[in-house]
């Protein structure tokens, strides 16, 4: 059975640590055709947050990084309008072309039918990589739950992924 600390002794009612995408939605067409986007904010730690305070109005807050650049400052935008606490966000110099540091991007493409969605992400150097805990906010927070993904696993800056082997979709 979880006791978790009166809602009372806590700033927040849940807070998320992970990584926050811009995702770049074609609509109806697939990526590769694509002539627009839309811009939406996403990542599965982050989801649960805004999900969970736009749906039951729980106190959520997300501790991240973002490059200090147009797409950081828009991810902020996204992720306030979702009612997230972005106080705890750290903000990375950005150095002007991604090389150090950049935004992760996900292109997600719908899926029809029996075909499911279809998602090719741009995770370079992704901020959250570069944030350890000893350098990420120097804020304490009280929460009475906490969701993170892998970006904060282990000591090593990103998750070990599977190689990866060549699609045959054309």
């Amino acid at each position: 059975m979880l006791n978790p600390r009166p809602a009372a002794q806590c700033r927040y009612d849940l807070v998320s640590l992970g990584e926050i995408m811009l995702r770049l939605d074609p609509g109806e067409g697939r990526v590769r055709t694509a002539r627009q986007f839309r811009a939406w904010e996403g990542g599965g730690e982050y989801n649960v947050a805004r999900g969970l305070r736009r749906c039951f109005g729980l106190r959520t807050a997300v501790v991240t990084a973002f490059a200090d650049n147009e797409v950081g400052r828009l991810l902020e935008d996204l992720v306030l309008a979702g009612g997230v606490d972005t106080s705890l966000i750290r903000w990375v110099p950005y150095d002007g072309i991604g090389r150090t540091v950049r935004n992760g991007l996900n292109f997600t493409e719908r899926g029809f039918g029996v075909r499911g969605a279809v998602g090719t992400s741009d995770r370079g150097t992704p901020p959250p990589a570069n944030c350890a805990p000893r350098t990420s906010t120097g804020s304490t927070c009280s929460a009475r739950w906490g969701c993170a993904g892998c970006t904060p696993a282990g000591s090593t800056p990103r998750c070990p992924r599977p190689p990866r082997t060549p699609s045959r979709r054309r």
